[in-house]
């Protein structure tokens, strides 16, 4: 029997934090976008990827425009998070994006503080 833990603390700050840093860094369609909007651009992209469907758009209440349902990072298991952020991180590593990380970097796998990042990680700059 499978039981899924949903994710830590440490890890919903560490893939905040490289979410603040996308949102620094990165434009798609030639924009910026807030943490939050590329939040939900790669927790659909990402789902995608696993073979999921990610979400579903309807229709606003009001008819006015368009809502997207179904991504909430709240609901992630903690394997989930790991996933979510080397899927992060990859993504970063592959679109010129610096990842800084602070003196004492969290592990995505076990959510908790470690001093030495455990494989190699492209594009890193400690601060």
């Amino acid at each position: 029997m499978k039981i899924d833990v949903q994710r830590s603390g440490q890890q919903n700050k560490m893939f905040h934090s490289i979410l603040g840093q996308i949102a620094k860094q990165a434009t798609h369609l030639g924009s910026r976008w807030t943490t939050d909007d590329w939040k939900r651009l790669h927790l659909y992209n990402w789902r995608r990827e696993r073979g999921e469907k990610p979400s579903q758009v309807v229709p606003a209440l009001d008819g006015e425009g368009i809502v997207q349902l179904g991504l909430q990072s709240h609901k992630l298991t903690k394997e989930e998070a790991i996933e979510f952020t080397e899927y992060l991180m990859a993504w970063c590593a592959q679109n010129g994006v610096t990842i800084e990380i602070s003196e004492t970097p969290i592990h995505p796998q076990q959510g908790i503080a470690y001093q030495r990042p455990p494989y190699p990680m492209p594009a890193l700059r400690r601060r």
